[in-house]
């Protein structure tokens, strides 16, 4: 359940963007969405507009606002994370200086876990001071972060539309009163019990919108 709910990956953000962005990111403050409510429909929708589906955490800093999020998510099939399966693990960097990195290894097996475990309690062991102050309990953080809970990304809806003239128009007229601007729309497959299924593709968009 940890793993198909994306829990792992949370408590896993919520260390690598304490560290990344120097202040505490607790496993609270992210927004967390597995892959429970995902059918192959959506996956084959995404494959024939060239997406590859994959449950991605994403941390993003904007001077001390910081989103955090763990959720399914559509990425280019010629991405490298598009790539990365089975007990593979990937972090894909974007900074302002050195612009795209990623690192790529076993995130799963008795060996590697072992491995890693075995570092961690060598380090601990070995060190008088914690290496990273980020962790420390401070009840005032030096830096306080502000939690972004309306980001910025486009969006995937699919959605079961009766089949009859002005009901794409409804539609469009309802993103649009919400200021979403759409980029695709496609109809898949045939007209089932009076209703088919629409694949709206929007552009950058809020959440909440």
């Amino acid at each position: 359940a940890a793993d198909v709910e994306g829990l792992d990956a949370a408590y896993k953000l919520s260390i690598l963007a304490s560290l990344a962005f120097h202040g505490r990111v607790t496993f609270e403050d992210v927004y967390v969405e597995g892959i429970t409510h995902v059918n192959a429909e959506d996956i084959r929708c995404g494959q024939e507009l060239g997406y590859t589906l994959k449950l991605l955490a994403i941390a993003k800093r904007d001077g001390l606002r910081v989103e955090t999020r763990v959720h399914p998510t559509f990425v280019r099939s010629d991405h490298p994370l598009a790539n990365v399966s089975g007990s593979f693990n990937a972090v894909y960097l974007h900074g302002h200086a050195c612009k795209e990195m990623m690192f790529l290894g076993r995130g799963a097996g008795d060996l590697p876990t072992a491995s890693a475990i075995v570092s961690d309690l060598e380090r601990a062991a070995s060190a008088c001071q914690h290496q990273y102050p980020t962790f420390q309990n401070e009840i005032n953080p030096k830096v306080a972060l502000q939690q972004n809970k309306d980001w910025q990304c486009p969006f995937y809806i699919r959605m079961l539309a009766a089949d009859e003239p002005g009901v794409l128009s409804s539609v469009a007229k309802c993103f649009a009163d919400e200021n979403v601007s759409i980029a695709a729309v496609q109809q898949k497959g045939e007209c089932q019990d009076g209703r088919v299924t629409l694949v709206v593709i929007t552009h950058q968009a809020s959440e909440k919108a």
